[in-house]
């Protein structure tokens, strides 16, 4: 019986696998050498962020380190080292009319002439809430500062309402943090323990949840 190549012995899923494994590993190759100078930011240790990064999720991309925006402009980002790219994040919306549009920009610096945060409302509030409330049929509007914020917000507005005291989050999506709502799971038990104060307390899991 003739000897047959190795390979003809390797299922075509493996054979698939191990090509896709190769193909990652010269597209990261690839990735690092463009981009010598992202990568000695992220090199250098004393920038005083935990993984060198102002928010740690930033470090969740499946890269070998983040890149480093030098400027952002439409749809369009610029890291160190030149590199450009369309970004569609687009800030998770907080560019949703891309990067430096001049109408924002010329608004924004209006108005850090006259203070940026007072921890007040200003004439302006009144024209952006009825605005808000004409487009989109909705008369009642909360501002919050981050989504995280708006969490906290929705969470306590839902408990308010409902009287109950649970929050049911969908696993494998990012929405945020919540840590208002933190519990621990356990499948086998069907409980969770929820974490209203430092001393976990043993509740069920479904009756009262919102």
């Amino acid at each position: 019986m003739p000897k047959r190549p190795a390979t003809q012995w390797v299922k075509p899923g493996i054979k698939a696998r191990v090509k896709h494994l190769r193909g990652l590993a010269d597209e990261t190759a690839a990735f690092i050498n463009r981009r010598p100078r992202s990568r000695a930011v992220f090199d250098d240790k004393s920038s005083g962020f935990f993984n060198q990064v102002p928010l740690y999720w930033m470090r969740d991309w499946p890269m070998p380190f983040p890149v480093v925006i030098s400027t952002a402009k439409g749809s369009e980002v610029v890291d160190l080292d030149g590199n450009r790219a369309i970004d569609f994040c687009l800030g998770d919306t907080g560019a949703m009319f891309g990067h430096g549009p001049k109408p924002i920009v010329e608004a924004l610096a209006r108005t850090a002439q006259r203070g940026l945060t007072t921890m007040l409302p200003s004439e302006d509030a009144h024209a952006v809430g009825r605005l808000l409330s004409k487009t989109f049929g909705m008369s009642r509007w909360q501002v919050t500062a981050t989504a995280s914020d708006a969490n906290r917000f929705a969470f306590r507005v839902a408990r308010a309402v409902t009287s109950r005291n649970k929050i049911l989050v969908f696993d494998g999506c990012y929405h945020k943090r919540w840590l208002i709502s933190m519990t621990v799971r356990r499948s086998a038990e069907k409980i969770c323990l929820a974490r209203l104060s430092i001393l976990p307390r043993r509740r069920s899991a479904f009756p009262s949840t919102i």
